[in-house]
């Protein structure tokens, strides 16, 4: 059953985005790319909860619910930030089918990483049936939801901060340095790391059998793409050519830790 769940989940988000690739290669945009994006976790979200693991209790709705409201959040503000002015990293891939295809099954293979250990304990909650609903929320998922919380608060915060930031024509050429990003360079991604491996550590607690961890490389991998690959090194460089010869930003750079925030 688990595995015939995985392939039907794995059909649906990469049929989201290979339906969406050929209209947005057609029209040469990316501006509903991220708005796929959220549509794709909402539809993993929907059609698990309605036609494979209805969920079961507290333990079960809260999880569905907290990954919902990120995604809506997220989805909202991605989605407005796109469609006012797009999205640079794809200037140069929505030309080449190949590369921009690839995008965009990315995208499906990071929706599904991203709710991997919550669809995994709503399967194990499901089997569980009412001994499930019984079990009284434990340790863990209390503080792997409250992770999820301090994590969503730090990543709107973060984003509203420079939503604000860039709405100024005062600031157009200007790099942020107020408010948490005073204290990290990108307490966003800070934010969102948190509320992941809060989400993560929850799902956790509902694993029965060895193999139910392996969901967990979901996240890992998305967190590995975000430090190492996609996230921070592309904004990184980013920077560093657009106010790199800036000696207040060098100065900035210097003082301001990469991820984690100092607290003084």
């Amino acid at each position: 059953a688990m595995g015939n769940a995985v392939i039907k989940l794995t059909g649906l988000s990469m049929g989201i985005q290979w339906a969406c690739f050929p209209v947005a290669y057609y029209l040469g945009t990316e501006k509903f790319y991220d708005i796929a994006g959220a549509v794709t976790h909402l539809a993993l979200l929907g059609f698990a909860t309605k036609r494979l693991f209805p969920p079961v209790g507290l333990r079960g709705w809260a999880p569905v619910c907290m990954a919902g409201l990120w995604t809506l959040r997220l989805g909202c503000f991605l989605g407005y930030r796109g469609l006012r002015s797009g999205d640079r990293r794809f200037n140069r891939i929505k030309t080449q089918p190949g590369a921009f295809l690839a995008a965009w099954t990315m995208q499906g293979a990071w929706a599904l990483g991203n709710l991997a250990p919550t669809l995994t304990a709503l399967a194990c909650m499901s089997a569980a049936g009412a001994a499930a609903a019984r079990r009284p929320v434990c340790l863990r998922e209390q503080l792997g939801w409250a992770l999820f919380c301090f994590g969503l608060t730090i990543e709107a915060v973060a984003d509203w901060q420079k939503l604000a930031f860039r709405s100024d024509p005062d600031n157009a050429r200007r790099f942020i340095s107020s408010g948490l990003w005073a204290r990290s360079r990108h307490p966003n991604y800070f934010g969102e790391l948190c509320l992941w491996a809060g989400l993560a550590a929850s799902a956790s607690a509902s694993f029965s059998r060895p193999l139910h961890w392996a969901s967990l490389a979901g996240p890992v991998l998305n967190s590995c793409l975000v430090l190492f690959v996609s996230g921070l090194p592309l904004l990184e460089a980013a920077a560093r050519k657009r106010w790199g010869s800036d000696p207040a930003y060098q100065e900035y750079e210097s003082r301001t830790p990469l991820l984690v925030p100092r607290l003084f």
